[in-house]
């Protein structure tokens, strides 16, 4: 009997867990190490917004719209006071990422950020907690897989047939996704498409043997 060596390996940066995409066991969990103790000036979080972007696979561009927003809200605070220092900490940091990236007719789902800030949600201070959809963040994923106009319409159309089964949107994307390039006869590996997501690959294994469970035929 073989035993698995976990030779290879993903980073799930939205469960915390490093997982062996060989036999599927979770090697380790970690945290997203975040000083919370803190205000520090704006400058400081630089990197911090630009490290959280990108593990959410949002554009860079943003970053600079967030710092803005942030010294723009810093300014009106301070508007009618003498001093003016100008200190953040990464509550108000994670929820201007939150607000700016929702606000801006993109989409980065709560769980995702709460997970990776370790943060809860009664420290995200928004107007509105916004609840994405499997239909408004499909199309980027799809794109990222070169899929044209056609087979995105294909796959929101079998996406949507899971929306309210309990899989969490990203996970259903991945799934359908993976079926999809599959029945195209393009052989991408399921740890590719978790990877392009940002998921694990477990997940989107779970999720295609229930969908395969109730649709044997597919």
């Amino acid at each position: 009997m073989s035993t698995c060596l976990h030779g290879n390996e993903i980073t799930d940066h939205h469960e915390g867990t490093i997982i062996c995409t060989d036999c599927g066991i979770v090697k380790d969990v970690y945290y997203w190490n975040i000083d919370k103790s803190h205000d520090l000036p704006l400058d400081n979080y630089l990197g911090q917004v630009e490290n959280i972007l990108e593990y959410l696979h949002i554009p860079q561009q943003f970053s600079g719209r967030v710092l803005s927003n942030l010294d723009s809200l810093n300014n009106k605070k301070h508007l009618n006071q003498a001093s003016t220092q100008k200190n953040y900490n990464i509550k108000k940091v994670v929820s201007e990422i939150y607000n700016t990236i929702n606000d801006s007719n993109s989409n980065i789902l709560l769980k995702d950020i709460l997970n990776l800030s370790q943060l809860s949600s009664k420290h995200i201070k928004s107007k509105n907690i916004s609840v994405v959809s499997i239909d408004q963040i499909l199309e980027k994923y799809t794109k990222r897989f070169n899929l044209d106009f056609q087979n995105y319409t294909l796959i929101k159309e079998e996406a949507l047939k899971y929306n309210n089964t309990g899989f969490q949107p990203l996970t259903v994307i991945g799934g359908v996704i993976y079926s999809h390039l599959k029945n195209l006869k393009l052989k991408k590996p399921m740890k590719l498409v978790a990877e392009i997501l940002g998921i694990s690959a477990i997940s989107i294994q779970r999720f295609v043997k229930y969908k395969n469970a109730i649709s044997p035929r597919d």
